[in-house]
């Protein structure tokens, strides 16, 4: 059996391994930061209408008059509302934006050694969660160009939307 490309599907391999490690690590790490934000900024909604802020829905069922929206109270409240939140929000995206440059340079080098070796790593057609195919055998990933997937998806695709 003659593997193309065993390094680089290696070094793919670690590499989506690390992508799903920092995917899962950016989920655990987010989470807490996006409930302090959801909490402060539902926080700041209940003070924003109880010191005589109006909702977007009080606007539109409003019949007469303009918008609360022109307001000059009603834009004051919604700023300070809107500063209120502001800090956890900064907080969720500055976290955010360094789990992306992680995952942006993990990803740049998947596709760097995918454009080198003339083909991507195969998304798992049995599974339908898009997650990379590995061979049962060797653990390298396997490529959408690799004979064997192409003869197996082919022959999986029909038989399963036939059932």
């Amino acid at each position: 059996m003659n593997i193309e490309h065993v390094e680089e599907r290696r070094r793919l391999a670690v590499l989506l391994a690390e992508r799903g490690a920092t995917s899962a690590g950016q989920e655990a790490a987010l989470a807490p930061l996006d409930a302090s934000f959801r909490d402060a900024q539902l926080q700041a909604e209940l003070e924003f209408v109880a010191a005589g802020g109006v909702t977007i829905e009080a606007v539109l069922t409003k019949q007469e008059g303009l918008p609360a929206f022109h307001d000059p109270t009603q834009v004051r409240l919604r700023k300070e509302r809107d500063a209120k939140w502001a800090p956890h929000h900064a907080a969720l995206e500055e976290m955010r934006k360094a789990f992306e440059q992680r995952l942006g340079a993990i990803d740049t080098e998947i596709d760097a050694i995918q454009h080198a070796i003339g083909g991507k790593v195969a998304e798992n057609y049995w599974t339908g969660e898009g997650e990379p195919a590995f061979c049962s055998i060797t653990g390298l990933p396997i490529l959408d160009s690799d004979e064997i997937l192409i003869v197996l998806a082919g022959a999986i695709t029909p038989a399963a939307s036939s059932s």
